[in-house]
């Protein structure tokens, strides 16, 4: 993280996979896969995505994944293939 401590406390973190449309799909299909109208129910799985994330991150955004409290993970289809993660600390309650 640009030479920054990992991040310490609770935390969020977003993942975002998004798999390319299939080029043999029809233009409505893959208009309807981009509206989020069908939506991958195969490989990869979600947990394996996670896990691999989870794993690359330990130590660099955070110090442990036990760190984790809220998790949210979305899988869809886009044009440009990308794998988004978005670390954030929550507030710990008083």
């Amino acid at each position: 993280m640009a030479g920054r401590a990992p991040l310490a406390g609770p935390l969020h973190v977003a993942v975002q996979l998004w798999l390319p449309i299939p080029g043999t799909w029809s233009a409505g299909r893959a208009q309807a896969a981009r509206r989020g109208r069908i939506l991958p129910g195969r490989w990869p799985e979600l947990d394996t995505v996670v896990k691999a994330a989870c794993r690359l991150l330990t130590g660099i955004a955070f110090a442990d994944d036990a760190q984790i409290a809220r998790l949210s993970v979305v899988k869809g289809y886009a044009d440009r293939p990308d794998l988004v993660i978005t670390v954030w600390p929550l507030a710990e309650a008083v």
